[in-house]
């Protein structure tokens, strides 16, 4: 299973990045988990659109969506040309406003696609919001997307060969609770319960330093974690 993250950004992308989206692929499968602002150009610098079997949609906050109207509009291209017949499969939670057509999910769906089986947990954010669990091979990925601190989530990502965490905030301004986020010292907390082989911090703010932050959660948690980097694939 190879992970590359085409999102690394909350809330609004730094110039030449993107918003929340990750690239998971195994035996000619990728789908995307997640399809923010920007994540569309990113992504084609790693694959085709027409590669894409489905995308997963933790929510429906525009910085994990922002794309996805655009993506049925290159699908459709790529129909009319000949490229690709099949549709573009969009899944989402059932209350998700999205302007596209998609499937509903929850937390306690299973989806199997290619090779991947695909669970989810419902996070402690404002809307509907999933967390995301990948298996195949006997590896697994976990995705948090957005929540505030969560024991009961972290034991659910408990033994992860690769965990993405998102860590949206630095501790002087408080804790993430209030958005429903983490800051660097609760994301800490989290990866210390759950466990993870390797752990990459995503959903990074676009103000200060993202080694700041790192550093605050290896205060805490002094396993293998870092900041994600756009575009470099983890194989599992």
């Amino acid at each position: 299973m190879r992970v590359t993250v085409a999102g690394l950004c909350g809330g609004y992308p730094k110039a030449g990045e993107a918003t929340s989206s990750v690239l998971v692929e195994e035996g000619g499968c990728s789908i995307l988990l997640d399809l923010g602002s920007g994540a569309l150009s990113m992504l084609q610098r790693i694959t085709s659109l027409d590669a894409v079997s489905a995308v997963i949609i933790s929510h429906d906050h525009y910085d994990h969506i922002a794309d996805i109207g655009v993506a049925t509009y290159g699908r459709l291209i790529s129909k009319d040309l000949g490229t690709c017949a099949e549709e573009l499969a969009i899944y989402a939670p059932g209350s998700a406003n999205l302007p596209v057509p998609f499937i509903a999910i929850g937390e306690d769906d299973t989806l199997g696609i290619g090779p991947f089986g695909i669970t989810f947990r419902r996070t402690r954010h404002e809307n509907e919001c999933l967390a995301i669990r990948v298996e195949c091979g006997g590896k697994v990925l976990v995705y948090t997307s957005d929540t505030a601190f969560s024991r009961e989530l972290a034991e659910w990502a408990r033994g992860a060969d690769l965990l993405l965490a998102e860590c949206s905030l630095h501790p002087r301004y408080g804790s993430g609770a209030p958005y429903g986020h983490m800051n660097a010292e609760e994301c800490g907390e989290f990866l210390r319960i759950a466990g993870a082989q390797k752990s990459l911090l995503v959903h990074l703010p676009c103000y200060g330093n993202p080694e700041e932050l790192l550093a605050i959660v290896r205060d805490i948690f002094p396993g293998d974690v870092s900041t994600g980097v756009s575009l470099f694939p983890i194989c599992l």
